[in-house]
């Protein structure tokens, strides 16, 4: 790690001698997080072969929301808990619809459970979490929660049917694409409320190549914006020392391994607990990081205060060859 990294996670200015540790200066709680270069998913070549899922809570109601990553095309339900067996039968529910998915991105809790896992297993369904505090990891998911949120709340305030709605999402272009959710799965337009000409209502599937084209162009235009403020932080290898964020504070570790996810790494702690962290949230301690030395702020020349009638006037004391101010 430079001397860039180091002073971008805190600023050297606010620096305190309390925050020196193991030789080097430890980062203060409240911490901002840093912008890595964007990492662009890949895009599988037909609907419904990587897909990610996540929780939404609304109003103390849990939602499990499931976006496809090829056409954008979005599925919720209310569970009736967040336990794996309700989750289980959510997908199975969709599944028979669709049928089984490649891949599933997610978080966690509660879809890094035994069981659920198991269950994919059974189906050749690969299972891809993000790190712990890391929802970049599977920011479309995050993406697909947000339009469901978004919905609920305009039938809260329009006392309209959320289902009416998702089909209007389904049917609405992508302005990026030229298409909507729809036509890129079902190859048409499917038929709601509004008006829709017969004419789209007939199979005629988007050419694939030129879908593909725009999505990789519509990311490397992402990219571009996002990478204006982003910097890479240096490589980590095995048995590294670090620091790793746990909450909102710093604990010393060591680096066992990369995760199976790029920027993830396994660490334990100094009784044997293992975690695993992305590596914007790590920071290393190998020897050879420049150290940041603090000065000694100079205490503020003290002031003497005479008050002449309505009017204080202030002046600097010198100090006296005896040392004492005059």
């Amino acid at each position: 790690m430079n001397f860039a990294e180091l002073k971008s996670r805190t600023s050297v200015r606010k620096a305190s001698p309390n925050w020196m540790r193991f030789g080097r200066k430890v980062p203060p709680e409240n911490t901002g997080k840093l912008r890595q270069p964007m990492l662009a998913s890949v895009i599988p070549d037909r609907p419904w072969s990587k897909i990610g899922i996540d929780i939404l809570e609304f109003k103390g109601n849990p939602y499990l929301v499931a976006i496809d990553y090829y056409s954008k095309w979005v599925e919720f339900d209310r569970l009736k808990s967040k336990t794996a067996q309700e989750v289980i039968l959510w997908c199975q529910k969709v599944f028979a619809r669709f049928g089984y998915p490649k891949e599933i991105v997610s978080d966690n809790n509660p879809f890094g459970s035994q069981q659920f896992r198991s269950y994919l297993a059974e189906n050749d369904i690969l299972l891809i979490t993000s790190s712990p505090h890391y929802s970049q990891g599977h920011a479309l998911a995050e993406t697909g929660v947000k339009i469901v949120e978004n919905i609920l709340k305009k039938c809260e305030s329009t006392n309209q049917n959320p289902f009416v709605l998702l089909m209007h999402y389904r049917n609405a272009p992508i302005p990026s694409l030229g298409f909507s959710p729809s036509q890129l799965m079902l190859g048409r337009w499917i038929r709601d409320n509004l008006t829709v000409n017969d004419e789209f209502l007939s199979i005629k599937a988007p050419n694939k190549k030129k879908v593909l084209e725009k999505i990789r162009a519509s990311q490397e235009s992402q990219k571009k914006y996002y990478d204006r403020g982003a910097k890479p932080l240096s490589e980590l290898n095995p048995d590294d020392p670090v620091l790793y964020r746990y909450q909102k504070k710093w604990k010393m570790g060591t680096t066992v391994k990369k995760a199976g996810t790029p920027r993830s790494w396994c660490i334990v702690d100094g009784n044997g607990n293992q975690y695993r962290r992305n590596r914007r949230d790590l920071i290393s301690l190998k020897p050879g990081v420049p150290r940041l030395v603090v000065k000694e702020e100079t205490p503020p020349t003290p002031e003497i205060r005479y008050t002449l009638r309505n009017r204080t006037i202030m002046r600097k004391s010198f100090p006296s060859n005896d040392g004492s101010a005059e």
